[in-house]
């Protein structure tokens, strides 16, 4: 029996949440695959898939939706289509819904199912904006996304809500701290809090400064603040760093941009903070870390971080509040390690990546076969 044949879409560049996913989805399929990757640049996630020894292609694309781009972006749908004829796949899947026009040019092209998977926030606008109505399979990763794609009528036997996963192997629980994000000046334990993602708007650094300057008030010292991530919006990027020195934090705040050591950076810390999700919350839990969720969902809404069993998760990201969310966690170590440990243990029965391929392949299968 031939290995079934499909070809996936990536942006590429830097490895970033959904590079690492798709990752972990290529290297778990067995020999009835045979992937190829298309990336639109060159970087960090070519390299990593090509030493995996996953077929791997780059071609650049003009995003869709820019009106400069004109007639140019279907010519450049036209060489994708060319690179795609080459491969014959009997299915394509788009790793991020911001590629849905191409894929449903190549889906229109090809006449065979395309699937895109919807890993960030989706408004109505945005579901006909990438035209994900229009491909054979949709993947949501959250409760939130797959609610608004039951608003815009998606229909349910073309869709499955299927969560981000982690590598339990690799992301681990560390009793030493392999990596010194504190920089202690003077005597006394320092405690890390830190705060993970690309420096932009999305990922509302700001809003963890003003929370750093509120825990500040009722810490003066022994807490350090730890911004990792690479800069993207530099404008945006330009305003955390006025913000921060004009806050009087002075040594109590670290900016470690981009790191390629994330399991050794997540076991230096003591509270890892989200204001926009993300499969780095899993990588967290799966470390033995506490994981306070702020303002992006609701108590009870998430199926991974489960209030005061797993994490913490607060549906304010008001900096006054979540202060007060923190100096608790602070001040009380041994709550941190509970959290922790149950948030180890459930990334081990929940999270596992294996989990997340053979739901990825059935969903393949049903689409492919039509089978329940």
């Amino acid at each position: 029996m031939c290995a079934r044949r499909i070809l996936y879409l990536s942006k590429g560049g830097n490895i970033g949440g959904s590079h690492r996913q798709l990752l972990l989805l290529l290297r778990g399929l067995d020999a009835s695959y045979d992937p190829t990757v298309v990336c639109m640049t060159e970087g960090e996630v070519v390299e990593e898939l090509r030493s995996a020894g996953i077929r791997t292609e780059v071609l650049s694309l003009r995003p869709w939706r820019k009106l400069r781009n004109g007639l140019c972006r279907y010519w450049d749908a036209e060489k994708l289509v060319a690179l795609a004829r080459r491969s014959e796949p009997v299915c394509i899947h788009a790793s991020d819904m911001w590629l849905g026009n191409y894929l449903n040019w190549l889906r229109w092209r090809l006449q065979v199912p395309s699937v895109v998977h919807v890993r960030g926030p989706v408004t109505r606008r945005g579901v006909r904006k990438h035209r994900l109505r229009a491909a054979t399979g949709v993947i949501s990763i959250s409760e939130k996304i797959t609610r608004v794609l039951r608003e815009v009528r998606v229909d349910a036997d073309r869709m499955v809500q299927i969560e981000d996963a982690v590598d339990i192997e690799r992301f681990k629980p560390s009793e030493a701290r392999p990596v010194d994000l504190s920089r202690p000046r003077g005597s006394g334990p320092v405690l890390n809090v830190g705060l993970v993602g690309r420096i932009e708007p999305a990922k509302r650094q700001l809003e963890f400064i003003r929370t750093a300057i509120e825990v500040k008030r009722r810490w003066a010292a022994g807490v350090r603040f730890i911004l990792i991530g690479e800069v993207r919006n530099h404008d945006y990027g330009a305003r955390v760093n006025r913000l921060v020195a004009a806050s009087g934090l002075n040594g109590q705040f670290i900016f470690t941009g981009r790191r390629h050591d994330m399991p050794s950076v997540l076991n230096s810390l003591d509270v890892l903070v989200s204001l926009s999700g993300g499969s780095v919350m899993y990588e967290a839990m799966s470390c033995g870390l506490c994981v306070v969720s702020a303002g992006f969902t609701k108590p009870g809404e998430s199926i991974h971080l489960r209030d005061g069993e797993t994490a913490v998760v607060t549906p304010t990201a008001d900096p006054v509040a979540l202060a007060r969310v923190l100096d608790d966690l602070l001040r009380r170590p041994e709550r941190r390690r509970r959290l922790g440990a149950a948030a180890r243990v459930w990334a081990e029965q929940k999270l596992s990546y294996r989990s997340l391929v053979a739901r990825t392949t059935a969903f393949y299968d049903h689409l492919l076969t039509g089978a329940p």
